[in-house]
């Protein structure tokens, strides 16, 4: 797991290095912990990106980075 800055964004990454997810098989369970984090992205302005090679599954979530409104 890694969270870091990268340019005007915050990238929270989690990766492993299993054998990734099968071609065309579908979620096990509900998926309601993916629903959850695609609409915390929504709120944030951000994305949320799931990928799946053979050298893993990798999701991120980004989303800018607030910048302090000047005071008047």
């Amino acid at each position: 797991m890694a969270f870091r800055r990268a340019g005007d964004d915050y990238e929270l990454c989690v990766q492993d290095n299993g054998v990734g997810a099968a071609s065309g098989a579908g979620p096990k369970g509900t998926g309601l912990g993916r629903q959850i984090v695609q609409q915390f992205a929504e709120q944030l302005c951000g994305r949320f990106e799931m990928r799946s090679d053979e050298h893993g599954l990798r999701a991120a979530l980004t989303f800018p980075v607030q910048q302090a409104a000047p005071e008047t």
